[in-house]
């Protein structure tokens, strides 16, 4: 260590006013220098980022998630344990990080990071059970560490509330996972409800939490349709993004299965979301990340085992204009149209430590969330029949 250091800590304990002049001149000599090395260093690890691009290959991927999680969270734990915030730490990777990615992306002349990658679909629903084994038990909890993901989860119950028909017969939810929006629908007075899902490990944990309510869980990936009558349904929920995550004709499914009358309530994640067209140059508040070169999404999580993964996982993003298209030739009409986490996606996690800055972007994204341009992380649709 710089003796320098010891000095100016001897200083600043002195009760002579000289003493603490020097003391506060050798600090700015102190710090000018190490951000003159920092700075240098930095353009170094440029350079040399550069030499990489000019290596790769045309389908080679600028961004490995794995590995730059990996990276980020063990500069992480060495800040924890230094008795340091770990956010700062986390956002200086990042942002050290985000920089070389650019420049990649700038001498390989691509539009974004992301290349096309070659993953079948039986793999991208292998992971989808991974995934939802890891996260079932807790589901409820989901998106703790991300905390713009929680506001998502909240902002599209509230749109769901504002939307539901006056007819509460039947309703179904698409990718009920544990059960959460099930149980909703029924304590609102629905008098059946249906939940679907994929994943065994959420059917069981949903069937727990049920609490009395007249739902019925059933275990199936939807990709040969909805397994309902025509025209038996009075609402069809699909949320926080799960509309993406079933077959492309969930629009025609859902025209074939709604009542004259009755409602759905799809929620997409966004091709044209803001948050997912650059490399943030701080870890996200959002927990999936939309790759806009393939049908699929990105979820970092922290397994049961303390261990890292980022699990890659279908979806289909879509824009306004791709479900306008695809409801051509249906008898569905649009009531409404909403896109939101597009300001409190793109914030840092400790955006999140001030109640009222977190409260004022809420306010915004309700308050725009019905107007073009729907540039958000997710794109709802309520429509009618």
């Amino acid at each position: 260590m710089d003796e320098r250091l010891f000095q100016v800590g001897i200083l600043l304990n002195s009760e002579n006013q000289e003493d603490l002049k020097k003391a506060r001149e050798l600090t700015r000599e102190l710090l000018t220098e190490m951000t003159s090395k920092i700075a240098s260093i930095f353009l170094d690890r440029l350079i040399l980022m550069g030499q990489i691009a000019s290596s790769k290959r045309k389908s080679e991927a600028i961004l490995q998630l794995d590995r730059e999680y990996d990276l980020i969270m063990k500069f992480s734990e060495i800040a924890k344990n230094s008795g340091e915030d770990e956010r700062m730490m986390q956002m200086l990777i990042w942002l050290i990080t985000a920089a070389g990615k650019e420049k990649q992306r700038q001498i390989l002349d691509r539009k974004n990071i992301f290349v096309k990658e070659e993953i079948t679909q039986e793999e991208l629903r292998r992971n989808l059970l991974s995934l939802t084994s890891e996260v079932a038990e807790n589901y409820s909890d989901y998106g703790d560490g991300f905390n713009a993901t929680k506001l998502a989860r909240s902002m599209e119950l509230g749109l769901l509330k504002e939307n539901l028909p006056e007819n509460k017969g039947v309703a179904i939810d698409l990718g009920c996972a544990n059960g959460d929006i099930t149980r909703f629908l029924s304590s609102e007075g629905f008098f059946k409800v249906n939940g679907y899902d994929v994943s065994p490990d959420m059917i069981r944990e949903a069937k727990k939490l049920n609490g009395g309510y007249n739902i019925g869980y059933i275990e199936s990936d939807l990709v040969e349709g909805i397994p309902e009558k025509n025209n038996s349904i009075d609402l069809v929920v699909a949320n926080f993004g799960s509309a993406s995550e079933i077959n492309d004709g969930i629009i025609n499914e859902v025209n074939r299965i709604l009542k004259k009358g009755g409602k759905a309530f799809l929620s997409f994640y966004n091709s044209e979301s803001l948050m997912d067209k650059w490399w943030q140059p701080w870890q996200s508040s959002m927990e999936t990340v939309i790759n806009t070169e393939n049908d699929f999404i990105e979820i970092p999580i922290i397994k049961r085992d303390g261990t890292h993964k980022v699990f890659k996982v279908y979806a289909k993003a879509r824009g306004y204009d791709d479900i306008l298209a695809e409801l051509n030739g249906t008898e569905l009409k649009v009531d409404g149209t909403y896109s939101h986490s597009f300001i409190t996606s793109m914030m840092p996690p400790i955006f999140f430590d001030n109640e009222d800055r977190v409260n004022q972007a809420i306010d915004y994204e309700k308050a725009h969330c019905k107007h073009k341009p729907y540039l958000g992380h997710y794109l709802v649709f309520v429509l009618s029949k």
